[in-house]
C-alpha cells in the first residue's frame, strides 16, 4: 500500500513574488517524506497558471499527466496538469 498527498497553494496577492510559496512546499515535503514517510505528493495547476506551474518546476516535481474538461470548483471547464514527487526523487534531490 501506499500513501500520498496533494499540495493545495493559495496565496493572496500582496505576497506573491516574496518566494513564500516555494519555501512553504519545501517544509512540507520535508515533512511528507521524513515525519509521515508518505511515498509520494502530488501538485496540480490549471492551463495558464504559470506561476504555480513554476512553483512545480522550482520545488522538483514531475511533470505526471493531464486532465481535460475538468469542472472547477467555480464551476467552469478546465485544463489541469499534475506533477508528482516520489520519495527517491525527494532524497536524490536532498540526500536524506
Amino acid at each position: 500500500s501506499s500513501a500520498a498527498s496533494d499540495v493545495y497553494k493559495r496565496q493572496g496577492k500582496p505576497y506573491w513574488g516574496q518566494g513564500l510559496i516555494p519555501e512553504a512546499v519545501e517544509a512540507l515535503l520535508a515533512r511528507c517524506f521524513n515525519n509521515l514517510a508518505l511515498d509520494a505528493v502530488w501538485c496540480g495547476y490549471y492551463e495558464g497558471n504559470n506561476k504555480s506551474k513554476r512553483v512545480c518546476e522550482k520545488c522538483g516535481f514531475r511533470f505526471h499527466h493531464t486532465n481535460r474538461d475538468i469542472l472547477s470548483p467555480l464551476g467552469d471547464t478546465r485544463t489541469e496538469h499534475f506533477h508528482r514527487m516520489t520519495r527517491e526523487d525527494y532524497v536524490a534531490m536532498h540526500g536524506h
